[in-house]
């Protein structure tokens, strides 16, 4: 009888863990180059905005110059690219912003 409810636990779980990974949000890699008016603040301007999608998210900066980060974001929000580019690419410390549904693991 116990190996009835293990295997029953065993089943359970996976159809748990199943549905939560369906139900994860979209992710979307996320690369902000900077130009040669990069400063340390508009850097941390820049991670903060970037955590206001994905609070979770860590944000990568290549330490070369002039630098560029990098993160991977997980949102529900259809219009995430737009939305950050409206924010972003307008700002005189940014070069470039590259915005992706993030590939397939």
């Amino acid at each position: 009888m116990p190996l009835r409810l293990t295997a029953a636990a065993v089943i359970a779980l996976a159809l748990l863990v199943s549905a939560c990974q369906r139900d994860a949000a979209p992710r979307y890699d996320v690369s902000v180059t900077f130009n040669d008016t990069y400063t340390a603040e508009g850097g941390a301007e820049i991670d903060s905005l970037l955590h206001e999608y994905d609070a979770k998210a860590e944000i990568l900066l290549l330490e070369i110059f002039p630098p560029i980060a990098r993160t991977t974001l997980s949102s529900r929000r259809a219009d995430l690219c737009e939305d950050i580019l409206g924010r972003v690419l307008d700002r005189p410390d940014v070069a470039t912003l590259d915005c992706q549904p993030a590939a397939d693991d």
